[in-house]
């Protein structure tokens, strides 16, 4: 018998490798450049040993960003597998990949965040309370409607606060306000966003939000 030809509706194969990557999430490290700020705006960025440090802070908050998005596709694998759009896009729910396999993966980047912070030591604090931080996110504070944003808004800030501490500069009360507040701006619209594209499908906790509110909460941050 010959090997069926793939038809346009066969859904792509997808490799462990890419699996693993999407798991990871990569397209999310973005957000660390924030680490960036406090040795830009100190003028110490490109400064005698400077830049590696500020560097290996970047990466470490990747690590910790990709772990953090881990635990909280294994709290919400079953949820997931009845989601319309994320059944097929997380590799967890997909079945791309084993819980097994993604317990595995977390415990590497463990490794490699406790190796990090013992090469910079100065950000393990903000490193360990962001990991906390979206512990309770995924255990269920992100069904709490604004300590969601709160939440959201307090990773960037933990983010400023590392980038001080890996070169060693103060960080201004004006340098945490304007972060926490950007932050809280882009969370508001973020979820005013999925509300007005995807009602409160897109998850739990809009239910609880309006867009009127999320539009004053936007405005609040923004002022």
């Amino acid at each position: 018998m010959e090997a069926r030809e793939p038809t346009v509706t066969d859904p792509p194969r997808t490799t462990r490798g890419s699996a693993m990557v999407r798991l990871l999430r990569p397209r999310q490290w973005i957000k660390n450049v924030f680490v960036f700020a406090p040795p830009v705006f100190a003028g110490v960025l490109t400064a005698p040993g400077q830049p590696g440090r500020a560097v290996l802070a970047f990466a470490l908050f990747c690590v910790a960003a990709s772990a953090a998005y881990i635990v909280n596709d294994l709290r919400d694998v079953e949820e997931d597998r009845t989601h319309a759009g994320k059944r097929t896009s997380r590799p967890l729910a997909a079945g791309e990949l084993t819980m097994t396999q993604a317990l595995v993966m977390l415990a590497v980047l463990y490794v490699l965040l406790i190796a990090g912070c013992v090469l910079l030591p100065a950000v393990a604090v903000p490193i360990g309370a962001y990991l906390l931080l979206n512990v309770g996110y995924s255990l269920g504070l992100k069904h709490v409607a604004v300590l969601d944003l709160f939440i959201i808004a307090a990773g960037f800030v933990l983010r400023v606060y590392a980038g001080a501490r890996a070169v060693d500069v103060p960080l201004s009360s004006w340098m945490l306000i304007t972060t926490l507040c950007l932050a809280l701006y882009l969370a508001a619209i973020k979820r005013l966003q999925e509300l007005r594209t995807s009602g409160d499908q897109a998850r739990a906790v809009l239910r609880q939000y309006t867009a009127p509110l999320l539009e004053r909460y936007a405005e609040t941050a923004a002022s």
